[in-house]
């Protein structure tokens, strides 16, 4: 009988571990790479989501957020969350941020650098869109003009980390938001490979 040519065992074996190894190296950077794509695609919709809404308060409203004492963030969030396209299921909530909760679930944020997040510059007052971002409204009681807007580009999902999904906005006269107020921010919006150069 003529013999038909075939891989040994060994060979096989040695062949799937190739596979395996290359696998390995390989898959780490895809993940990354996929996340922050999506990390930017995020960062992008809902900071113009979060401009429209401004722009419309003067509209609805008769007057600007900027240059108008409104209160304290949670007054604030009152305007804008009827602002957003799905207002039934837009939500202003109390927010528990300073024992690193949000509705009872864990909200841990964390800095660039893995420091420890300062949680007091997010407690004023929080829109929840559809659980998929959040805006964290942060204002000064003695300026009418002083107002800092946290968006949490992707709500409670990971990572949670400054320059990553968390960035800082201030207003600008007519309610422009204003992104020179943040380094991370400022980045996100001016290096066009920042998202793709975050590090795992």
């Amino acid at each position: 009988m003529r013999k038909l040519p075939a891989f040994t065992l060994a060979e096989v074996l040695i062949t799937l571990g190739i596979i395996g190894v290359v696998a390995t190296m390989t898959m780490p950077v895809l993940i990354t790479n996929i996340r922050n794509t999506e990390l930017q695609s995020r960062f992008k919709k809902t900071t113009a989501e979060l401009q429209n809404a401004l722009q419309k308060v003067q509209f609805d409203e008769g007057q600007t957020i900027y240059g108008n004492y409104t209160g304290y963030g949670n007054k604030i969030a009152k305007i804008l969350v009827k602002q957003f396209k799905q207002p039934a299921t837009c939500n202003i909530i109390a927010t528990e941020i300073k024992r690193n909760k949000l509705n009872g679930k864990d909200l841990l944020y964390k800095n660039y650098d893995n420091s420890d997040f300062n949680t007091h510059l997010i407690d004023d007052g929080t829109i929840i869109v559809n659980d998929n971002f959040f805006i964290f409204v942060n204002n000064d009681a003695f300026s009418n003009t002083s107002y800092q807007l946290y968006i949490d580009t992707n709500g409670y999902k990971k990572p949670n980390k400054v320059g990553y999904d968390l960035f800082m906005f201030c207003l600008k006269p007519n309610d422009r938001l204003d992104y020179t107020c943040d380094t991370y921010t400022q980045k996100a919006f001016t290096q066009k490979d920042y998202f793709k150069n975050l590090p795992r």
